[in-house]
């Protein structure tokens, strides 16, 4: 129940959470989110609980990875960013539901290896001799 796992959330759908829960489940995990037109997209991991509350009918939060790496927004940030423009239109319902679970995951998985890349060169400038 507490393991992360990170999840795709398309606003122009409801997630079956209380008012209060859902503004302490973006403000407690913050992640990368997406303005396209009045819809705010959202990429982040949360502790698997609140997919499994959040209705088991709808399932608004998509989980499309499984992950113990601790990303950083910065990362949810980037990898949302990749996301192709024509998936955040009106009638691209059909994209977040079969073809975003084969490519947010690449997508997340190249933004953590460009992070880690830009760690590794940070620390390299500070240390040097290392």
């Amino acid at each position: 129940m507490a393991e992360q796992v990170v999840v795709a959330y398309d606003r122009r759908e409801g997630i079956d959470l209380p008012w209060p829960a859902q503004y302490l489940l973006w403000a407690q995990y913050p992640g990368g989110a997406r303005q396209a037109g009045p819809s705010r997209h959202r990429l982040t991991a949360v502790p698997r609980l609140f997919t499994l509350l959040d209705g088991l009918s709808r399932r608004s939060l998509r989980v499309i990875d499984d992950t113990e790496w601790l990303d950083s927004p910065a990362v949810y940030q980037e990898a949302i960013d990749n996301v192709p423009k024509a998936a955040f239109s009106p009638d691209a319902h059909r994209w977040w539901n079969t073809q975003a679970a084969g490519r947010l995951p690449r997508l997340l998985s190249m933004a953590r290896a460009d992070a880690a890349s830009a760690q590794q060169q940070a620390q390299r400038v500070q240390a040097p001799w290392r």
